[in-house]
């Protein structure tokens, strides 16, 4: 509404939360993007959301919705594209342009940033956020641990799938 961004549930009568200060400068961001850029924990107690989208960037925010009162916390601006875990308490996100983007943890426990690699084309988080594979600028694919050292895997990629490990 208004150019801004408002979360509503259908399962409590309560006012809408007001999220957003200036969701859009103009109309040159399609609204049809916004539903990849808001999501929910499974559990339904935090909401994760965009404002400020300019250039297909954003300032990304979280809100324990739970909470009337609550304020938002701000994760970073710049943010392009990100992904949260799914007990909510971490967030990947890229800042940058393709294929040269950074890829940056955020702990919501800690409330702390932590820069993972740089030159990042393609990447890809394992379900428990523990492990990332990526193409770098050069597409070489890499593998790692979060927080430690990346190992090489192989040169000249050009695409590569992941598959889920079904135990």
């Amino acid at each position: 509404r208004d150019n801004e961004l408002e979360y509503s549930s259908l399962k409590k009568k309560a006012e809408p939360i007001e999220l957003s200060s200036r969701l859009f400068d103009s109309d040159a961001y399609y609204y049809s993007n916004l539903n990849y850029n808001v999501h929910l924990t499974e559990d339904g107690s935090r909401l994760f959301y965009p404002d400020k989208m300019e250039d297909n960037e954003f300032v990304l925010y979280y809100r324990d919705i739970n909470k009337k009162n609550a304020d938002s916390v701000r994760v970073d601006s710049g943010v392009s594209y990100y992904c949260i875990n799914t007990d909510g308490t971490k967030v990947l996100y890229e800042k940058g342009g393709y294929p040269d983007y950074t890829l940056y943890m955020y702990d919501l426990k800690n409330e702390e940033k932590q820069k993972l690699f740089s030159e990042v084309g393609n990447w890809h988080i394992s379900e428990d956020f523990s492990q990332i594979c990526f193409l770098d600028e050069e597409n070489t694919l890499y593998i790692a641990k979060v927080g430690e050292k990346k190992e090489k895997i192989e040169k000249d990629v050009k695409q590569f799938y992941v598959q889920k490990d079904d135990k």
